[in-house]
């Protein structure tokens, strides 16, 4: 019984470690559908990037809010965005290890997405909320705005604890996450990595480096972290 004991306590981790690499393949492959998804989208229209500021904009990627219960187990707001045509799929779209869920009625439901796009990608009408776009900085319109199309990401596996709407804002400067806005980072969401897809329709996953992007930081423990600072480098470009 003792040796079968110590072979329990060294099976369990590397299992537990396999499980982990399999759930972050799975991720990974979702959102290689997804990147295609947006480069199909693009090929159809002209070289025109789908947009990805969600608020109030019917010709955004995606719909839908993840801090509203009603919108955030509802996959008709995936089905209404722009690019489920290409991606029609609504499993894809949230990672298999993102355990968010909602009270509806009195049950506990499962949400339907967990991935966010750039919010540097698509033009926009300039009337809608949320709009600006620091000065210097590109917006992406078309695909012949992006200069290095393997090294900019166009959508990312978020985490619960900052997902709202389909757009990921990002300071460019890399000095603060936004709004609190952060890749997947919560204890069990790919051992501290998240997946991101690229503008040539790759998919890749980056690890973590620290810890220290963790939520409830105040502004000044967050400045020029490497993590921010290597994804806000590879989401736009100085004009």
């Amino acid at each position: 019984m003792a040796t079968i004991g110590i072979l329990a306590a060294l099976l369990l981790p590397v299992l537990k470690m396999a499980k982990v690499k399999a759930l972050r393949t799975t991720c990974q492959s979702n959102f290689r559908q997804l990147g295609l998804a947006w480069v199909n989208y693009k090929d159809d229209n002209g070289g025109l990037l789908v947009q990805s500021l969600a608020a109030d904009n019917p010709l955004a990627w995606v719909q839908g809010d993840m801090t509203k219960p009603d919108e955030a187990v509802n996959a008709e707001f995936i089905r209404q965005g722009k690019l489920f045509t290409y991606a029609a799929n609504t499993s894809i779209f949230k990672c298999p290890t993102d355990p968010k869920r909602v009270m509806i009625g009195g049950k506990s439901v499962e949400t339907v997405r967990s991935c966010s796009m750039n919010s540097f990608m698509g033009g926009r009408d300039e009337d809608l909320p949320n709009n600006s776009i620091p000065a210097g900085y590109a917006l992406f319109t078309r695909d012949s705005d992006i200069r290095q199309w393997d090294r900019t990401w166009v959508m990312l596996d978020e985490d619960e604890n900052s997902i709202s709407d389909g757009c990921f804002t990002i300071d460019p400067a890399g000095r603060t996450w936004i709004n609190q806005r952060k890749p997947a980072l919560s204890p069990g969401r790919h051992s501290l990595s998240f997946p991101l897809c690229f503008a040539d329709g790759h998919a890749d996953v980056w690890q973590h480096t620290t810890r220290a992007a963790g939520p409830g930081l105040s502004s000044a423990e967050q400045r020029d972290l490497a993590d921010l600072q290597r994804l806000a480098a590879a989401a736009t470009a100085p004009k």
